[in-house]
């Protein structure tokens, strides 16, 4: 085991009660080779991937490559719709508060109806919003819509889910960087404290920026939490509590 990972198999071998962990990588519909690589280092390593998905950006081919490995592990939801900043100010946001309400709502219905086309009705119905913000609008409409759950970064900012479920991320992969390559130990660190601290941990990709050394290492975290009898993979699917009363994104497409 490398180092890096000390750390991480300390604070597992620590943990008293099990723990849930799922992977959320963004911005499926860029860097299909990347993509697919991701996919394939999953599955072959038995770990869950939920892949949040740009409606405007996946490719009928990458749809039909996506939708027959859809199961138990791979799962796919929306990410955005075109994933173009609307913001006139501050930090990029595609559904942010200055964005009308009714143009927010449209993008949603467009983008599930486009990946239910592209993915062959095989979509779960969460949302993550591109740069993980959204505004309270965003939120009405997803209820309104029939969407099930919101997943953003854990210190986002709250918003009134209503009947959403949220599915927060705590560790950003890229976010531990030197020199554009990641920092393990520090990234170690990171995911040590989480799994000491959370019942439940999420863990951030985004495949087209990382780098070979990503890829390397995240099979090396992988094979470690597969060995560990307290972690369990978990789709971002199976977490969320389905009430068959609340309006469906399915019925009404």
């Amino acid at each position: 085991m490398r180092d890096w990972l000390n750390s991480v198999a300390d604070a597992l071998y620590e943990r008293t009660m099990p723990l849930r962990i799922f992977i959320r990588d963004d911005d499926a519909g860029w860097h299909d080779e990347s993509l697919k690589r991701l996919v394939e280092l999953c599955d072959r390593e038995e770990a869950t991937l939920d892949l949040a998905v740009i409606p405007t950006a996946i490719s009928v081919g990458m749809g039909t490559w996506l939708a027959d490995r859809i199961g138990a592990r791979l799962r796919c939801h929306q990410h955005g719709y075109q994933h173009v900043s609307h913001a006139t100010a501050g930090r990029k946001c595609e559904f942010g508060i200055e964005r009308d309400a009714d143009l927010q709502r449209s993008d949603l219905r467009r983008g599930w109806a486009l990946l239910l086309q592209l993915l062959q009705g095989r979509v779960d119905e969460i949302f993550t919003p591109p740069w993980n913000r959204c505004s309270q609008p965003t939120v009405d409409a997803l209820n309104e819509l029939g969407f099930l759950a919101l997943s953003r970064d854990v210190g986002a900012a709250p918003l009134r889910l209503g009947a959403l479920q949220s599915l927060p991320v705590h560790i950003d992969w890229m976010k531990s960087r030197v020199d554009g390559q990641p920092d393990l130990h520090e990234l170690g660190g990171l995911i040590a404290v989480g799994c000491r601290r959370e019942p439940e941990l999420g863990l951030m990709l985004h495949h087209a920026v990382m780098t070979e050394q990503d890829f390397a290492a995240l099979g090396e975290l992988l094979r470690l939490l597969r060995g560990m009898d307290c972690v369990e993979f978990v789709t971002m699917r199976s977490r969320i509590a389905i009430d068959e009363s609340a309006p469906s994104l399915r019925r009404s497409a």
